[in-house]
């Protein structure tokens, strides 16, 4: 596989699974995001995957 199809399939990936955490963090409610927030793994999971925290 070539590298610029390997950098494609990597981006491509990347945004189905950062659509998909979006939609996760947008169906929580307030309370529950508050405490998945105050761990870093999940802070930086989200930050990662640009997951905006509204």
């Amino acid at each position: 596989m070539k590298k610029n199809k390997l950098r494609e399939r990597v981006e491509e990936h990347m945004n189905e699974t950062g659509r998909a955490l979006q939609l996760l963090w947008d169906n929580i409610n307030p309370g529950q995001r508050k405490q998945l927030a105050k761990k870093a793994e999940i802070k930086a999971l989200l930050e990662r995957y640009g997951v905006e925290d509204e």
